[in-house]
């Protein structure tokens, strides 16, 4: 079986929305979708090169991390070190993103070609994969085996032939090289009175690049949409970079369902203040008005669709992707709770690390709403697995004693409205009293209960309800 697939961006496709958390807006999706991005070329090279660990994989390696790496303790810690300083995560959590990734890729691939047909399949895009190989993994690299994918054939070649060139053939370049030698001595003595020029270029080439970085790191702007039936929507978020962008999803949203629909969008200068095929998204917007109970997840160019119903779904992504080629359009993955409460609480550490107390209000609002509070069913009892993060937020949130903030407690809709609007009151005031016994004055606090108003997902999926029963954290009078 052959595939005109590229393998980078099979596994891109089909791999990274079931690695990747995409339940929640504010979990490092771009980030950690950048890491699989830069890890897969890797992946395929260790394939390519060593088949017999790709079949150890294949048939179930309890280790396929260190499997991949040929169980060389020392690489995998380089590499995991290597990776978290350019990305921003902890070690542990690209290990964990790894080991899921590396066996779903291995069945993609499967799945594409035939297990018997994938080196030969990786071995047809080689060039490709190792162009995207990152460079400054060059070491780590080398230390794997798979130094030589990092030089061109060409340059290789010629390297190993210029020696052969041993006797009349390189006298008859002396000439040439005498000129060549005279000429950059002529370069570096003019280059050397040149004092003003140099000056000019080593100030404006790194603004220049600092400007490229900070678009770059920008995180992606976001829309969370959830129809219900007609012009209904039952919930709908958005974070944005400026007020021209907000005002295009609004205007859009608007002409779409109607100007009573009332959308949540945030402005804040740490997002993009472009989304990618947003002059398609009354488009867009049209199609997810189609099926009832429809809802996106749209951050940056990832674009995640769920529906109750399976095939209403299947023709929903398969229309966004004619409409926008351009938007990676995946289904919503399944729901895992234990690695999306995991990740959430992860992102929420290492954002919280990065503040003090001269952070910007809204970026500390921010990372606190990245942790997944996930109470037991009709408890209101904080889960061990969320105290330590919450004792990183009393311990900043001390150090910023003028911020007021309402603590907000939400369910999904099974049950009695009543009864879950009682709940989410003793689920939000069980968070403030755990800040408060941690040092937290009191008075900067402030619990409500919603129930089950303000959906941000549908309640006809199990993702929709889990993605409703949540705490947020929101300035007070905003």
């Amino acid at each position: 079986m052959t595939s005109n697939f590229n393998p980078l961006e099979l596994l891109a496709e089909r791999v990274t929305p079931l690695v990747v958390d995409q339940t929640q807006l504010e979990i490092d999706i771009d980030k950690k979708s950048s890491l699989l991005k830069q890890f897969y070329p890797i992946v395929l090279s260790l394939f390519h090169k060593f088949p017999d660990r790709l079949k150890g994989i294949l048939h179930g390696s309890q280790a396929p991390l260190q499997e991949l790496l040929g169980n060389h303790q020392g690489v995998l810690n380089e590499m995991l070190n290597a990776f978290s300083k350019h990305h921003s995560l902890q070690p542990a959590t690209i290990e964990s993103l790894f080991n899921h990734a590396i066996p779903l890729s291995a069945r993609a691939l499967k799945e594409e070609v035939g297990e018997e047909n994938i080196v030969s399949y990786i071995g047809s895009y080689l060039p490709q994969i190792a162009s995207q190989l990152p460079a400054w993994a060059a070491p780590i690299l080398s230390g794997l085996g798979l130094g030589s994918l990092l030089h061109g054939t060409t340059t290789n070649q010629s390297l190993k032939a210029a020696p052969a060139d041993t006797g009349g053939g390189f006298k008859k370049f002396l000439p040439w090289l005498a000129l060549i030698i005279l000429a950059l001595l002529l370069l570096f003595f003019w280059r050397s009175c040149q004092k003003q020029t140099p000056a000019t270029n080593s100030v404006a080439e790194p603004a220049a690049t600092s400007e490229v970085a900070n678009t770059a790191a920008a995180t992606p702007a976001s829309l969370s949409l959830t129809s219900g039936t007609g012009n209904q929507v039952l919930g709908c978020q958005s974070n944005v970079g400026d007020s021209g962008l907000a005002s295009v999803l609004q205007a859009g949203i608007a002409k779409v369902f109607g100007t009573g629909v009332n959308c949540n969008i945030a402005t804040d200068s740490a997002y993009a203040t472009q989304l990618p095929a947003q002059e398609k998204l009354d488009a867009i917007l049209n199609l997810v008005k189609e099926v009832p109970n429809a809802s996106i997840e749209w951050v940056g160019d990832q674009l995640t669709v769920n529906a109750p119903d399976a095939n209403a779904l299947k023709g929903l992504i398969e229309k966004i992707k004619a409409l926008a080629p351009e938007l990676n359009v995946v289904s919503a993955a399944p729901l895992n709770v234990e690695q999306s409460v995991n990740n959430s609480i992860d992102a929420s550490t290492q954002a919280l690390t990065g503040l003090n107390e001269s952070s910007s209000p809204e970026q500390i609002v921010r990372a606190l709403n990245m942790q997944i509070i996930n109470f037991a069913s009709g408890s209101a009892t904080i889960p061990d697995a969320n105290k330590a993060v919450l004792d990183q937020a009393a311990a900043l949130l001390q150090k910023v004693p003028n911020l007021a903030l309402n603590v907000e407690g939400y369910t999904d809709s099974t049950g009695n409205a009543d009864a879950n609007k009682t709940l989410s009151q003793k689920r939000a005031q069980a968070v403030v009293d755990y800040l408060t016994g941690k040092g937290v004055n009191s008075s900067s606090l402030k619990a409500v209960g919603y129930g089950s108003e303000n959906p941000v997902a549908d309640n006809e999926t199990e993702q929709g309800k889990f993605r409703n029963r949540r705490i947020e954290f929101k300035l007070a009078g905003s």
